[in-house]
């Protein structure tokens, strides 16, 4: 009865054995893209931090358009930091342009203008499987 017991304890703990195996606890350990597991779970934490609200009016931003493909970013211009601090690239806010004739207009305008163009946008946000979509109401280009 006992060399039972020692079998049938032993065909329970083979599973998790072998799913240790497979999938040990490596924390900062690099993945396939050679990004780390540490640096993922914070450029999703960053994600979720810069993330707004369904319903977010923003007035009076100042920004920039980004053409990726066919789709437009709108990029909110980065506030001065105090000196000594960091500043990260994931500090200013992008959000994907849900498309309009707002932004076909925008597009136009920057497709017949060969310098830098900085803009002063009005818009409500909305989200989708956790990622944050603007939508143009009104834009303007700044004098900033």
């Amino acid at each position: 009865m006992n060399k039972y017991k020692y079998l049938l304890i032993l065909l329970l703990l083979a599973p998790f054995t072998v799913l240790a195996e497979i999938n040990p606890n490596n924390s900062g350990s690099k993945t396939d893209t050679g990004v780390s597991d540490d640096e993922l779970i914070e450029a999703a934490e960053d994600k979720k931090r810069n993330r707004m609200r369904e319903g977010t009016q923003i007035t009076d931003t100042i920004g920039s358009f980004v053409q990726s493909g066919e789709r437009w970013t709108f990029e909110i211009k980065a506030e001065k930091k105090e000196k000594g601090k960091d500043e990260s690239p994931s500090s200013s806010p992008k959000f994907q342009i849900l498309e309009n004739l707002m932004l076909e207009r925008v597009a136009q305008t920057i497709e017949n203008t060969t310098s830098t163009v900085s803009w002063k946008v009005d818009g409500k946000i909305t989200e989708y499987r956790g990622n944050n979509f603007l939508i143009l109401t009104y834009v303007s280009q700044s004098k900033k």
